[in-house]
């Protein structure tokens, strides 16, 4: 992994804390992942993918329109998150969803270990806003 970006995925840590830590040797979730993707791609100097500039559509059913690429920028920060969280760089805690046929969750935060990642990865959509009622994953 790019140091850079783990030194500005530890930072991430350290600028949003809203408290200091009570027991250094067992960390607290402190910034949600939403926060996260909005310091690389706004604040951070961790060198995202950028989008290609506008151009006309030479062919297929958009041929002749303006095409635009938007959100190019975020989906790299996650993909970069994605591959931290895959090689166990980032920490990061979440809730078990319970088996209900209504989507609920439980009130536990607990760590989420490396190996869940080898199956998993952050929801493209869901992982940008808070929510108590939809995973992230």
């Amino acid at each position: 992994m790019n140091s850079l970006l783990k030194f500005q995925l530890k930072l991430i840590s350290f600028e949003f804390s809203k408290r200091p830590s009570l027991n250094a040797g067992n960390p607290r979730p402190d910034v949600r992942i939403d926060e996260v993707i909005d310091y690389l791609v706004n604040d951070s100097s961790v060198p995202l993918r950028q989008p290609a500039p506008p151009r006309i559509a030479d062919f297929g059913p958009f041929k002749g329109q303006r095409i635009v690429e938007a959100g190019v920028e975020h989906a790299d920060a996650v993909r970069k998150i994605n591959e931290a969280l895959l090689n166990g760089d980032v920490g990061i805690w979440g809730r078990v969803e319970l088996p209900n046929p209504v989507r609920h969750f439980d009130g536990i935060v607990r760590p989420i270990e490396k190996e869940y990642w080898t199956e998993a990865k952050l929801h493209p959509q869901t992982c940008f806003y808070a929510t108590e009622a939809s995973p992230q994953t």
